[in-house]
């Protein structure tokens, strides 16, 4: 990995709350380690500071709100939803893994976007 694409997924861990990263190219295999408290004093995260509930990520990959066969849109701003009610996915390679709310409510804001890498506990719904 060149420097600059180690600087950039560092950048996109530390707005996400990601601590841990493993990355493996041909060239080689990388572990990269964000310490997130620090990072929060350097760098901006809006999502962390505002108040309600929110549904988190269960894991890591990239979060796809639609269904790659079906391409509906799961949850938009403004839909009620359920406990344990399906609202997204993670994708993590070939595997497409559900993303269950943990909690109600009416959705306020959809904190990432279509295929962004987020980590275990990332924000992905506000709810109001």
């Amino acid at each position: 990995m060149k420097p600059s694409e180690i600087a950039e997924l560092a950048t996109l861990m530390s707005r996400r709350g990601i601590e841990l990263a493993e990355v493996e190219t041909a060239a080689g295999r990388y572990r990269l380690v964000v310490d997130i408290a620090s990072a929060a004093e350097a760098v901006a995260v809006p999502y962390l500071a505002v108040a309600g509930s929110f549904v988190t990520a269960p894991g890591p990959g990239l979060f796809r709100g639609t269904h790659p066969e079906r391409g509906e849109t799961e949850i938009k701003v403004g839909d009620e939803i359920a406990v344990d009610q399906l609202v997204g996915y993670l994708e993590a390679g070939e595997i497409l893994l559900p993303i269950i709310a943990q909690v109600a409510g009416t959705v306020r804001d959809v904190l990432v976007a279509e295929r962004e890498l987020v980590g275990y506990g990332t924000r992905l719904f506000r709810l109001v």
